[in-house]
């Protein structure tokens, strides 16, 4: 009966060692599939459901482990770490160059989201990161593959041009572009990113109760209810 029991043993061992074996292959093949399903170059077509300033150029990458990318004003590399819908994303570094304001903001906004977004979903062609405590987070992504397969989108040439106006009573005040229907307009209490709105002549840009409108040399500054005068410099 010993004997038995000898010979036995190493032979349920054997079979121990290659189910583990068999186990162990599944479990690589299933992190192999999840792993892969992000891989890849992304434009970044949304943040939050707030949308993306005129040619800012948001991007993520996914390779292997690692992810990088440009925040439209910065770049970033970090961590990723995905297992079927669920993935955390961490250890993110930024570059620090100063950019505008509202690219600035931006940049928080995308940097902060990939942070505490937890799980992603198809709506084909995007793929959408959120959080699945908060629906006000979400990053929606466009393979590049798909990207280029769209209608190019037209260069702005005027993109980071900076004009000077000196108005009457609050003194100097610059006017960035941003992209083509946008800008960046900085007094010496505030900056406001504002978007152009239709104007039967000149060029005229909105936010809230801040108004700037100009035309050739001459412009318009309007904030509540005081209007100044403006002329490049």
């Amino acid at each position: 009966m010993r004997k038995h029991l000898i010979l036995i043993a190493p032979i349920f061992a054997f079979f121990l060692l290659l189910s583990g074996g068999c186990s162990s292959t599944r479990s690589q093949q299933t992190t192999l599939k999840t792993s892969t399903m992000l891989q890849g170059q992304y434009t970044v077509e949304d943040v939050n459901k707030r949308g993306i300033i005129d040619y800012s150029q948001l991007t993520l990458r996914v390779n292997g482990n690692q992810v990088s990318g440009s925040t439209g004003c910065n770049h970033f590399t970090g961590s990723i770490e995905s297992q079927g819908d669920a993935l955390h994303i961490s250890q993110l570094a930024v570059t620090r160059k100063l950019c505008p304001e509202a690219l600035m903001h931006q940049e928080q906004q995308y940097i902060s989201s990939l942070e505490t977004v937890n799980t992603l979903s198809i709506n084909t062609p995007y793929i959408l990161l959120q959080n699945s405590n908060n629906d006000n987070v979400q990053v929606k992504l466009l393979k590049t593959s798909h990207a280029s397969s769209l209608q190019p989108k037209r260069q702005d040439a005027s993109a980071g041009v900076t004009h000077l106006f000196q108005c009457e009573d609050i003194g100097m005040i610059s006017m960035m572009f941003v992209g083509p229907e946008t800008i960046t307009l900085t007094t010496a209490t505030t900056s406001q990113t504002l978007h152009r709105e239709k104007s039967a002549s000149g060029a005229k840009y909105r936010h809230g109760d801040m108004v700037f409108w100009n035309k050739g040399q001459q412009g318009i500054y309007r904030e509540q209810d005081h209007t100044y005068q403006c002329v490049s410099v």
